[in-house]
């Protein structure tokens, strides 16, 4: 009777099974320096583990199984620049942002296709053994028949590569930058901005007005559109105001007396040339002074004041009052 060690059979089983139905599916090896050596997918080098490592296929083989089908981008015109996503986030891509899940290249002259993808570490390729969230350029022959692939490059951030050549051009392959954060992606850029077109309508030699004037359509005028000035004013200004001459005096002075009429400049009736008496004797009617005033003056003052008639005092205060005023 044969002992079978059932833990041999079960490891062997499991590494082998995962290779063996790539094979089935029409897949080859992946190498690098080796047939065997790309540990970026599951069609390189087993492992000793009955679960280990979670990892999955590289982009040829992708490819090749029809897997990614609105990630996959053919490089036209030899450039192509933005974002490239990991085939774990393949159900998070966004073609019309530009995000694809690998860039092809053929260059039909040396029978090749060239694959840029990037190895996000993540989801169904969480353990990949090797260039974890780097981006990663492998080759094949033309086509997705039985073929191996090989791993030629492995970038990271600012890094390039230069080995592709499509139809006898070098085709560079630049890695701006690399996000592993949310949906992690890489920032690439594949060969060189090709040359811009002619512009559809030549622009014009000159606008498309008149010449310019020699000089001005109008010339200017030597002096306002005006009548000449006015030697002197339109209208003479008057010497004085058109008032009466102003009065000597207040128009209204205040009275120092009660308002009566103005004072004449003399009296209303012009005084006596004498005293409406008598011509005085030549000599006193007495020679002795008398006790009581006499009608007449006296030639000699009295010794008391002597009795004037009221007559003679009305006249005396016209005269003052004439002064005054």
């Amino acid at each position: 009777m044969i002992a079978i060690n059932t833990h041999i059979i079960s490891f062997f089983f499991i590494v082998i099974l995962i290779a063996e139905i790539g094979h089935n599916l029409n897949l080859d090896h992946s190498g690098e320096l080796d047939e065997y050596d790309d540990r970026t997918c599951m069609m390189g080098v087993s492992y000793n583990s009955d679960d280990f490592p979670k990892m999955c296929f590289n982009a040829p083989k992708g490819r090749q199984l029809g897997w990614y089908s609105s990630g996959q981008h053919t490089v036209v015109d030899e450039f192509f620049e933005g974002k490239i996503l990991g085939i774990s986030n393949y159900g998070d891509l966004v073609t019309s942002n530009g995000e694809i899940i690998m860039a092809i290249l053929n260059d039909p002259i040396n029978a090749l296709d060239w694959y840029i993808s990037f190895n996000r570490a993540t989801g169904i390729n969480q353990n990949v053994q090797e260039a974890p969230n780097q981006v990663l350029v492998h080759k094949r022959t033309q086509g997705t028949d039985y073929a191996e692939s090989d791993l030629v490059a492995k970038l990271s951030a600012g890094e390039s590569y230069n080995g592709i050549t499509v139809n006898g051009n070098t085709v560079p392959v630049v890695v701006s930058s690399i996000t592993t954060s949310g949906v992690g992606h890489a920032q690439v850029k594949i060969g060189n901005a090709p040359p811009t077109h002619s512009p559809t309508n030549a622009p014009t030699n000159a606008p498309v007005t008149s010449s310019p004037t020699k000089s001005p359509s109008h010339s200017p005028t030597k002096a306002p559109v005006t009548s000449s000035p006015t030697k002197s004013p339109s209208h003479s200004p008057t010497k004085a105001p058109v008032t009466s001459s102003p009065t000597k005096s207040p128009s209204n002075s205040p009275t120092k007396a009660p308002v009566t009429e103005s004072p004449t400049s003399s009296p209303t009736e012009p005084p006596t040339k004498a005293p409406v008496t008598e011509n005085p004797t030549g000599s006193p009617t007495n020679p002795h002074p008398t006790t009581a005033p006499t009608k007449s003056p006296s030639t000699s003052p009295t010794t008391t004041p002597t009795k004037v008639r009221k007559r003679y005092l009305g006249l005396f205060h016209s005269a003052l009052l004439v002064l005054l005023y």
